[in-house]
């Protein structure tokens, strides 16, 4: 899985053939062994029945749907676009074969505090898959509803404890497998909260945001941006980071753009006429 999503909440656009999503509750791994009872995200719902297929069995459907594939291939050979989702499919097939093989580096070895905290656990099996290659790219996302904070907004001091607890433990996991010096971690959200309290002592959706960035490739120590009293955004130099009236807005586009950019890709193949944000570029 070149992009492994063990989040509630993804967009994998135009590259999910090489997506796989682990499940709200982590039913992909039932799906690698279907022995196993799957899970249910509802509260007090029953587990699924486990039923497994022979050897046999798996082998005939295996044949089937290539056989099927291939069929299929041969007679819209002329329609470019149905015979590249067709090698997509097979591709992501052979891909789901070898997964089959690797499931156990899905399943992170656990420790002090981890029921409690379910992010360690999605981040301690990002470093696990991509310490074993089975991913090169992992998102690893929060609850979506804990930080949605409509009421009693005094909850967002214990999040961002446990959060930055959990990058912190990220950090130490990468160094101790190798990875820090080739893994770039972001953290990032949609959307900020409103600069007031609303009339149940919390705060709404704001236009706003921020991001962190750290790990290889990037310049560590630097605050880039800036918002004003009014926490609204103010413009900035693009190549400095820094506030300037004459410049420009960081938008999530140049933001994933510059991201593009620090992994070696160069973002004008997938998004053209985006100018990237790139000061945090070592």
């Amino acid at each position: 899985m070149p992009y492994l999503i063990d989040s509630a909440t993804f967009y994998a656009g135009p590259h999910a053939d090489a997506a796989g999503a682990m499940g709200q509750s982590e039913q992909l791994l039932s799906l690698l062994e279907p022995s196993k009872p799957m899970g249910s995200s509802m509260p007090g719902a029953p587990l699924d029945a486990p039923w497994a297929p022979s050897p046999e069995q798996d082998l005939l459907v295996s044949r089937y749907v290539r056989a099927s594939s291939e069929r299929l291939r041969t007679e819209r050979a002329t329609r470019a676009g149905d015979a590249r989702r067709l090698d997509d499919f097979l591709a992501s097939l052979t891909r789901g074969d070898r997964l089959r093989l690797k499931k156990a580096d899905l399943s992170p070895v656990g420790g002090t505090g981890m029921s409690s905290n379910p992010l360690q656990r999605r981040l301690k099996r990002v470093v696990s898959a991509l310490r074993n290659e089975l991913s090169w790219c992992a998102v690893a996302g929060d609850d979506t509803t804990i930080w949605d904070t409509h009421n009693t907004n005094a909850a967002q001091s214990r999040y961002t404890d446990t959060l930055f607890a959990s990058l912190s433990q990220l950090a130490k996991d990468l160094e101790a497998n190798g990875l820090a010096d080739s893994t770039a971690v972001v953290v990032l959200s949609e959307m900020g909260r409103t600069p007031k309290l609303n009339a149940n002592r919390g705060k709404d959706h704001w236009p706003v945001t921020s991001a962190l960035l750290f790990g290889a490739g990037v310049r560590g120590g630097k605050v880039y941006g800036a918002t004003d009293d009014r926490l609204e955004a103010r413009t900035v130099d693009f190549a400095t980071g820094q506030p300037d009236a004459t410049g420009g807005w960081i938008s999530a586009a140049s933001l994933a753009a510059g991201i593009l950019t620090l992994a070696g890709v160069d973002p004008a193949a997938h998004m053209p006429g985006i100018q990237p944000f790139t000061p945090f570029a070592a």
